[in-house]
């Protein structure tokens, strides 16, 4: 993952230990972590970070738990909740 993408990872960390969850939209994290990738805003993208699979394990790693909305297939990914295990 770019250092971008890490240096947003470590902020929610940071921010979870303060705050019980962290909800923002797609395009916010866009902005926050400058990811540019068209896949973010897909379900396959989040999904693959829920699970920690192994290309899109940088979530499960920092102890970071997400779910997004909608969970749906065909569907964009409008926003994801952050939280903490």
């Amino acid at each position: 993952m770019p250092p971008d993408w890490r240096n947003f990872i470590d902020d929610l960390r940071a921010k979870l230990v303060r705050e019980s969850q962290i909800s923002m939209t797609v395009d916010e994290i866009i902005a926050k972590s400058r990811c540019d990738d068209s896949a973010i805003r897909e379900r396959w993208f989040w999904r693959a970070e829920q699970l920690g699979s192994k290309d899109y394990e940088d979530f499960t790693t920092a102890g970071v738990q997400l779910e997004f909305f909608p969970d749906r297939h065909g569907r964009d990914v409008e926003s994801v909740t952050f939280f903490s295990r």
